[in-house]
């Protein structure tokens, strides 16, 4: 089976790769793929399957694709007519296009791949969670003395200090959850402890995005929309949205 890659490089054209050696099923459309490229490899987009030779012999020796870079499609095969016209329109590579567009696909230049930020934020476990729900008369330092006996638990002083500051932020501030890097910011020794409380069911651990707004330092829970449009905003989508009804753009 032949495809049609367009690989993030300065070429006018698309090129043609073959099945990768040992694979049986179909690369879908929109992966991200390593091909062969002169002597070095670079990143390839999958824009679907390529027409065979029909010359005999074939003028060229087609290469087989070196690596799979994950089975999601990174675009559906819709935006590629979109791709293709963004090509033209700037006269520009259609791999380099597609490079720009997926910030967070595998790129050829590494050192300017966008990467996604991770945080550690801390929220309570099932554990706290039964014993917060008809203990929440009492003082953050009390809750933290008193959880040990309730749960037949034996907190060192460490782990006391640590959860009460937990239990201040879950309780007192009202908090869902609490970012790793603020209890470690108030209290440099909570390292090691946290990972005990985790063990005990009284706190979990998870991993989430953070979002980023370019125009501030602070990172926002998420994409948010504008409540309301400015001026500006609104004529400028009241120009957009006849061309994309039409599906012309110019």
């Amino acid at each position: 089976m032949l495809y049609e890659i367009a690989v993030d490089a300065p070429l006018a054209n698309t090129l043609t790769y073959g099945q990768p050696v040992g694979r049986e099923k179909p690369i879908p459309t929109g992966c991200c793929v390593r091909v062969p490229l002169g002597k070095r490899s670079a990143i390839g987009y999958v824009l679907g399957p390529a027409e065979p030779q029909g010359e005999d012999p074939p003028r060229f020796v087609v290469k087989p694709v070196a690596e799979v870079l994950g089975e999601s499609p990174n675009f559906p095969a819709s935006l590629i007519p979109f791709y293709r016209w963004v090509a033209r329109y700037y006269h520009h590579p259609i791999g380099e296009v597609l490079r720009t567009a997926l910030p967070l696909a595998p790129t050829s230049r590494r050192e300017h791949q966008v990467k996604v930020k991770m945080r550690t934020i801390l929220e309570p476990g099932p554990v706290l969670l039964d014993w917060m729900a008809t203990h929440r008369a009492l003082s953050a330092a009390e809750r933290s003395a008193a959880i040990g006996q309730s749960c037949a638990v034996l907190l060192k002083k460490a782990e006391q200090k640590t959860l009460a500051l937990l239990l201040e932020w879950f309780v007192g501030g009202d908090c869902a959850s609490v970012p790793r890097s603020q209890v470690l910011a108030s209290y440099s020794g909570a390292g090691p402890r946290l990972q005990r409380l985790i063990d005990l069911g009284l706190i979990r651990s998870l991993d989430e995005r953070v979002f980023r707004d370019p125009f501030i330092d602070e990172p926002v829970a998420g994409a948010v929309l504008p409540v309301q449009l400015t001026g500006e905003q609104q004529q400028v989508l009241a120009s957009l949205l006849p061309a994309v009804d039409t599906g012309r753009f110019a």
